[in-house]
């Protein structure tokens, strides 16, 4: 990055399948000493120098099955 490129930058956060179920995760980001014409300038950030980013949901789901086709159930069957 040269010395006062405000072009926008990007970078990828991979996630980790642990095989945990999860509600929505979060990551933080803070972004600090901004040098500007080689000097700090800590007001070149602008007015967000920090964030919690949320990450929705990415947990894979498992299979259902069931070890017979077809199961029948008489509905007069009294209950155990």
């Amino acid at each position: 990055m040269a010395n006062g490129d405000s072009s926008p930058k990007s970078f990828l956060v991979p996630v980790l399948h642990d095989g945990v179920i999860t509600s929505n995760l979060t990551f933080g980001l803070q972004l600090s000493t901004p040098v500007l014409n080689g000097v700090t300038n800590n007001a070149a950030l602008g007015p967000v120098a920090a964030l919690t980013q949320p990450v929705v949901n990415v947990d894979r789901l498992g299979t259902l099955s069931f070890s017979s086709p077809t199961y029948t159930q008489n509905e007069n069957a009294a209950s155990r």
